[in-house]
C-alpha cells in the first residue's frame, strides 16, 4: 500500500485483495463514484456483494423489520455516503444504485412511507408521554429534513436520501441514557428456611 492509503478487511488474508488484479472497467466504476463525491470532506463508496437487507433485518427490533425493505436493499449494487457541514449542521447524503427502474421506484416509496410512519409514531400521545421532549423534537427535526428522491443516470437508477444532523439532535442523543432496570427489584424476595432448633426451658 502507498503511504496515503489504509486497507481494512474482516478476511483472514488481506494479501488476497492486495494482490488481486483489477480490470480497467472495474477501476473506472470505482473512480466515477469517487469523483462524484470528491467535493465532500467525508465520504464512502461501497460495492455491495453481500445481503445488506438481511444483515439490517437481523439487527432491527422485531417491530421494525420489513421483508419488503430488506428485499429492495439486497438489489442495490452500490452504496455511497457523503457528509458535508452546512452552517451549524451536518448534511448526510446516502445513495443506493440498482439497475432496475421498478426496484428504485419501490425503494423510494418504501423510504417515504417509513418517514411518514416515524413522524406519526413520534406524534402519538403515548410516545409524547414516554419520550423525553427534547429527544422527540430532535427526532422530528431530523425526519422533517429528510428528503427521498429518485435519480436516473441511464444504466443505473438511484435512490437518494438526504437528512440533516443538527446540534440539538446530537445533544439530545448524548443525554438520552439507556434505562437499565433495577435488578434488586426484579429479583424475588429471599425466604429464610424455618428454623429446626428447639428451645429449652
Amino acid at each position: 500500500m502507498r503511504n496515503d492509503r489504509i486497507a481494512l478487511t474482516n478476511d483472514s488474508n488481506l494479501a488476497v485483495f492486495l494482490d488481486a488484479k483489477k480490470s480497467p472497467e472495474d477501476v473506472a466504476e470505482w473512480r466515477v463514484r469517487f469523483e462524484r463525491l470528491a467535493g465532500s470532506p467525508v465520504f464512502a463508496v461501497v460495492r455491495q456483494d453481500a445481503a445488506l437487507g438481511a444483515a439490517l433485518a437481523a439487527q432491527a427490533p422485531g417491530g421494525l423489520r420489513s421483508p419488503q425493505l430488506s428485499t429492495l436493499l439486497d438489489q442495490l449494487q452500490w452504496l455511497t455516503l457523503a457528509g458535508k457541514p452546512e452552517n451549524d449542521r451536518l448534511r448526510i447524503v446516502v445513495e443506493g444504485e440498482c439497475p432496475a427502474e421498478a426496484a428504485a421506484r419501490q425503494l423510494a416509496d418504501v423510504l417515504n412511507g417509513v418517514v411518514i410512519l416515524a413522524e406519526g409514531g413520534l406524534n402519538d400521545s403515548r410516545t409524547r408521554q414516554q419520550l423525553d421532549p427534547a429527544l422527540r423534537e430532535a427526532y422530528l427535526e431530523l425526519l422533517k429534513s429528510a428528503d427521498v428522491s429518485k435519480i436516473d443516470r441511464g444504466d443505473s437508477k438511484s435512490v437518494r436520501l438526504v437528512f440533516d444532523i443538527t446540534p440539538a439532535f446530537l445533544e439530545a442523543a448524548h443525554k438520552a441514557a439507556p434505562v437499565v432496570p433495577d435488578s434488586s427489584q426484579s429479583k424475588p424476595p429471599v425466604r429464610k428456611a424455618p428454623s429446626t432448633r428447639k428451645g429449652h426451658i
